[in-house]
């Protein structure tokens, strides 16, 4: 089997991280993956993930004829995958959607195309989905502060479903988002989890007094910050023992406004560590008491943080909502997203106030995730999805044929009913062997 294996491939990106697992799963069960960066590497200042080897760039997209099956890894940040539809071209062809929603990153590719491809995208998502609720004002091209709250409601992952012969997604809310027409191609596996060799078991008790929180990765508005400093506001007992660490990339105009509502709240033990190591960020996991990994609204497919946060045994807060419904209540916390502040203070006081039993609950967050996780059963999968599509690639070149063998002597192009006769016939003689 011979697999192009299309994605970002870059340090800053957890979908090249999930790639480079599977990747090398494939490899040990003797797949050959030839690997095809995605990215716009002028948009693109992380360094290139280490081995296995890229195949030569520029790739010839002819090349592709060469390969059993092609998949490809889409994202909702353009920079990171400003190349992945190139690779819809060729059949058989399994798309993974990693976000529930790809709105930004159409709107990246319309924005590099000009004002009228903006507003053109704008246009169909009106038509396609109506009116973005509470927006304050209706989409154009010069107006993106719609963006953020249309993600939700807009998915926009029709374009890229509809092209290829399967999809796979990570969580069952991400099916909400893709057109009916489309679902029957669908395939939910679970995402792998990232290995965590530098973990350490928790604690049984304060360090020094203080109850250390952290939030880690990208610090957005999605990670719902300002809702965790409201509620530690509320928990006056707590709010002098807590240090709440934020570990991950984070702009000025994210950081401004955070250190400035904890001034507002009086609250002195917020620390922005901003970008860091692997060793850093597990070093900070491991003085963790207690993690919160809140997303709102859940426009990812699923979350590689929090599967590597649970690995760490810590009591760990997580939306109600999205990917987050298929993790069990039985070992995590789980916050309403409609009455977010005082979840996350019920649950703080909780943990806090009985914290031995806290950890005896959420000590049964690494055996699930080993359970459920496992790179290699995702990378079985992905072989099967392949195997089952050789006969879509063998009808692809029957129709290919006669189509070429139906030209006239004077070289004509065979006309649409025609070519429409050739598809059928083929897909008659492949049905059998064509994947449901």
């Amino acid at each position: 089997m011979k697999i192009l294996w299309a994605t970002p491939w870059n340090v800053d990106s957890a979908i090249s991280r999930v790639s480079s697992m599977v990747v090398n799963a494939l490899k040990k069960s003797g797949v050959e993956v030839t690997v095809v960066r995605t990215e716009d590497l002028l948009q693109v200042p992380g360094k290139p993930f280490p081995a296995p080897p890229l195949a030569r760039l520029p790739f010839q997209l002819e090349a592709m004829e060469n390969f059993d099956a092609t998949v490809i890894h889409f994202g909702d940040h353009w920079p990171f995958h400003a190349k992945a539809l190139e690779f819809l071209k060729v059949s058989p062809c399994i798309a993974v959607l990693h976000d529930a929603t790809m709105l930004n990153f159409f709107l990246g590719r319309a924005h590099a195309s000009g004002a009228d491809a903006v507003q053109k995208l704008c246009d169909e998502g009106l038509c396609l989905y109506g009116p973005v609720p509470k927006a304050s004002e209706m989409p154009t091209s010069a107006n993106y502060d719609w963006a953020k709250s249309a993600s939700e409601y807009w998915p926009f992952l029709h374009e890229v479903a509809s092209k290829v012969d399967a999809v796979v997604v990570h969580s069952d809310h991400c099916l909400n988002g893709l057109p009916a027409s489309c679902r029957d191609k669908v395939h939910v596996l679970m995402l792998p989890a990232f290995p965590t060799p530098q973990k350490r078991p928790p604690g049984s008790a304060w360090t020094n007094g203080k109850i250390h929180l952290c939030t880690i990765g990208h610090i957005n508005e999605n990670k719902r910050v300002a809702s965790v400093l409201r509620a530690i506001d509320l928990c006056d007992q707590l709010k002098d023992k807590i240090i709440y660490t934020l570990a991950g990339p984070i702009t000025d105009e994210q950081r401004e406004p955070l250190e400035s509502l904890a001034g507002e709240l009086g609250f002195r033990g917020l620390r922005i560590l901003g970008r860091v190591t692997d060793a850093e960020m597990s070093e900070c996991l491991n003085s963790a008491h207690v993690i919160c990994c809140l997303r709102h609204p859940t426009l990812e497919g699923a979350s590689a943080s929090v599967l590597e946060v649970l690995q760490y045994a810590r009591p760990t807060l997580v939306t109600r909502a999205g990917f987050y419904h298929q993790i069990p209540e039985e070992f995590v916390w789980k916050v309403d997203p409609e009455n977010e502040v005082a979840y996350i203070a019920r649950h703080l006081k909780e943990i806090c106030g009985d914290y031995a039993k806290a950890l005896e609950k959420s000590a049964q967050s690494p055996a699930w995730v080993d359970a459920n996780c496992r790179t290699e059963e995702y990378a079985d999968q992905i072989l099967a999805l392949c195997d089952g599509l050789l006969p879509t690639k063998a009808c692809a070149k029957a129709i290919h044929s006669l189509q070429a063998k139906a030209l006239n002597p004077g070289g004509l192009i065979p006309g649409p009913l025609l070519n429409e006769r050739i598809s059928l016939v083929s897909q008659s003689l492949f049905k059998s062997k064509l994947p449901e």
